[in-house]
């Protein structure tokens, strides 16, 4: 309940569905809750200075604003989902966790407590289903990346740490002092480390907005690392 103005006010959508088992103690005191979804689906809407809901180049019609399939950028899980929380320390351990859509996939992994947070996120990126996100400055985008990032700390103000490497990408800026199109020439490895802003409700209702640091490591794994793009 605590997130839902904050969704609504942030233009998100959620679907989930499944059963929910909770199991007590001997003295019928709550043990653990396991949870078995079989659809976890969300959504976000981005729209233009017109009120039109921006979606990815290509991506199929889709007029239901409330499925959050028809969101500018969204994802739905690809297998079951297994979840479980024990309520003597108040932890949820993702067992099973693989979201998916728009070319985008990901496996999450680990724990996640009131105060603390231990997941693994891995999983490939199409930046052309980042279009939405991107549109101000760029109007194509395409290409290919993985990612692999560990959520640590606390869940108000958590750490994002790990890599993300690009294997291809084509972008056309939008403005021509840039170059009339950028394609990067080789892979390269990004790093990304903290600081990450607040991802918590804020006093107005809304999600605010995150940040992090990008690094560009002149060496992965002993190999040469660089950023060569043809403009």
């Amino acid at each position: 309940e605590r997130f839902v103005p904050a969704m609504r006010a942030a233009d998100a959508r959620a679907r989930v569905s499944g059963a929910v088992s909770a199991f007590l103690t001997d003295d019928w005191q709550l043990d653990f809750v396991r949870a078995q979804l079989g659809e976890i689906a969300a959504g976000l809407t981005l729209r233009d200075s017109a009120g039109r809901v921006v979606r990815a180049p290509g991506a199929a019609s889709c007029e239901d604003e409330d499925d959050p399939a028809c969101a500018s950028v969204a994802l739905a899980s690809q297998a079951p989902v297994s979840l479980v929380y024990t309520h003597a320390d108040q932890t949820v351990r993702v067992e099973s966790l693989a979201l998916g859509g728009g070319g985008q996939s990901f496996e999450i992994k680990g724990e996640a407590r009131l105060d603390r947070l231990a997941l693994e996120v891995t999983g490939g990126l199409d930046l052309g289903g980042l279009f939405p996100f991107l549109r101000s400055a760029f109007t194509e985008v395409s290409g290919r990346a993985d990612l692999a990032l560990a959520v640590t700390g606390p869940p108000a103000n958590p750490d994002f740490s790990g890599r993300v490497r690009l294997d291809a990408a084509e972008l056309i800026p939008r403005s021509p002092t840039v170059g009339t199109e950028l394609t990067l020439l080789e892979p390269v490895t990004l790093t990304i480390q903290p600081p990450i802003g607040p991802v918590m409700p804020g006093p107005d209702g809304r999600l605010p907005r995150g940040r992090f640091v990008v690094d560009l490591p002149p060496q992965v794994e002993g190999q040469p690392n660089r950023f060569r793009a043809r403009r």
